[in-house]
């Protein structure tokens, strides 16, 4: 399976630490984006209220610790080089991943913030781990764990945004060790897509 790790190149030594360590940094998921990331609401039956109010502490608890790195099934999304690589002049990262990572979850799109049960749900990955719908089009795939930095695979390519400049082009170039491919990429205004250049 291929994901894509969309980056800004601001500040640069990001980029250069994830091309030589081929490492991806984890962040306290709420520093995340999504103003509803994970909210929950609950159900709590009369007869196990002081139970659940201890479980529901606990669950918050544990989600606290927990931190995420979120990648895509998708390299051509414009949305995601707009969002994520700084209007695309940042870069791409292609992920060749071989082997079953516990903690890399697919994200689950859904209609409405979740209702957790806490009397069958106690582990707070569930919720971290869904998204609501309108958020589809990121096609994402979360690692989510309480490391600072993740090796979920092989880095395959480096794609450069359309709009890279000449001297960002360059420090990727001087920065890459180990030979990774570089891949320019353009839009294709026909199909509102970011696709390969063609040379």
């Amino acid at each position: 399976m291929k994901l894509y790790k969309y980056k800004s190149l601001i500040p640069f030594e990001h980029t250069s630490e994830i091309i030589q360590t081929r490492q991806f940094y984890l962040s306290d998921w709420k520093n995340l984006n999504d103003p509803m990331e994970g909210f929950f609401y609950q159900i709590v039956s009369e007869d196990s209220e002081i139970e659940t109010n201890q479980i529901v502490k606990d669950f918050i608890k544990f989600k606290s610790q927990l931190k995420v790195c979120s990648f895509s099934k998708t390299m051509s999304s414009l949305l995601l080089w707009t969002y994520y690589a700084n209007s695309n002049k940042g870069v791409a990262f292609e992920i060749e991943i071989r082997e079953k990572h516990e903690k890399l979850v697919k994200v689950d799109y859904i209609k409405r913030i979740q209702l957790i049960d806490f009397t069958t749900v106690s582990n707070p990955v569930i919720v971290l781990s869904k998204k609501i719908s309108l958020w589809a089009y990121e096609k994402e795939y979360r690692y989510i764990g309480i490391d600072d930095h993740v090796t979920i695979g092989e880095i395959t390519a480096i794609y450069l945004g359309s709009r890279i400049s000449a001297e960002n082009r360059k420090k990727i170039k001087d920065f890459n060790y180990y030979n990774i491919p570089i891949i320019e990429t353009e839009l294709d205004f026909s199909k509102n897509k970011v696709v390969l250049r063609n040379n």
